[in-house]
């Protein structure tokens, strides 16, 4: 398993830029007879860069476990780095933490009320965001708890999926359904600390996006993880941390990419998952889903670009510059 894992992660680490997803799609009812009512026929859209603002919001689970004080404050003190690549982008912030247990701590992916607000969603508009970020991510119950203490069965998968499932009532107003999701793990081990056969699989949380908002909504997965394979940061936790082979799994199915939890500076590393996100975001979403093959593209004024389809989006890797007229002519799949 782990084999195939850092196999997977280097492809991955070399790739990118580029976009992986599941074949496996879920369509409503009316798109799919609209779909079949149009097969075959030619259509021309065209679309302004810049014109539309790009939404993503952005989940962070913490392992609020007693082993990750340390590597919580590394996150929220270098959390601008991630923030400031976001600059054009319409972002939300929500975290949440790993214990999904009956326990005092278990939260089950309730978002929690940033520090010094009244609020679990944090925007640019929140005062001092990056401050209350910091205060919410470095968990007290992570430092010294003796007896009391969250649970260490880490379970950030799970954890995602209740918040998910929470959209209409605990957590009501963090997920936009015109925006993108952007996940983010913080954990030394992995789900449910080993990953044994009863824990959550990474296609679970694929599945349960595309059951909810079909391909309106792309997900990007990202980890700050003990990498597997990387024998000197496993053995820098003394026998407490395990490889994150679920989140580096679902990283690699959604296109989205892992650090390593022992650097000593997240910012680089914050900064590049950004960074991809950003990248990740340059698209164009298509009434119907197109015949790759039959598609021409024409920018105005002239631009050079390679592409690639995924679904109703086309992603560009040299993005036009803002106010370019994108012309695109396809025939419907």
């Amino acid at each position: 398993m782990y084999k195939r894992i850092i196999l997977l992660l280097i492809i991955l680490i070399v790739s990118a830029t580029q976009v992986r997803c599941s074949n496996d799609v879920s369509f409503a009812t009316s798109d799919l007879n609209s779909q079949a009512a149009s097969s075959g026929l030619s259509k021309s859209e065209l679309f302004t860069q810049g014109t539309v603002s790009k939404k993503l919001d952005v989940l962070f689970v913490v392992d609020n476990s007693v082993s990750m004080a340390e590597e919580q404050q590394k996150m929220g003190q270098k959390i601008d780095s991630f923030l400031s690549t976001l600059y054009d982008i319409d972002w939300q912030l929500g975290v949440t933490t790993t214990d999904v247990s009956n326990g005092k701590y278990g939260i089950k992916g309730d978002l929690i009320t940033f520090s010094g607000t009244n609020s679990y969603i944090l925007t640019k508009k929140t005062p001092n965001f990056s401050q209350a970020f910091l205060n919410t991510v470095v968990r007290a119950e992570s430092y010294n708890c003796g007896s009391d203490c969250a649970s260490g069965d880490e379970q950030p998968l799970r954890a995602a999926i209740e918040a998910i499932n929470k959209r209409n009532t605990n957590n009501h107003g963090f997920f936009r359904n015109d925006a993108d999701f952007g996940l983010l793990i913080l954990s030394d081990e992995n789900e449910m600390s080993t990953g044994p056969a009863n824990a959550t699989p990474p296609s679970e949380v694929i599945n349960t996006v595309k059951s909810i908002w079909g391909d309106s909504k792309k997900l990007l997965s990202y980890g700050m993880i003990i990498i597997p394979g990387d024998i000197a940061c496993l053995n820098q936790q003394s026998g407490g941390g395990y490889y994150g082979t679920f989140v580096a799994e679902l990283a690699l199915l959604t296109g989205g990419l892992v650090g390593s939890i022992c650097a000593e500076n997240y910012a680089p590393t914050l900064g590049l998952l950004a960074d991809h996100a950003r990248k990740l975001l340059e698209y164009v979403q298509l009434k119907y889903y197109p015949a790759p093959e039959s598609i021409v593209i024409k920018f105005t004024p002239y631009h050079i670009s390679s592409w690639h389809v995924d679904g109703r989006r086309i992603y560009f890797d040299n993005p036009p510059p803002k106010d370019t007229v994108i012309n695109v002519d396809y025939v419907v799949k």
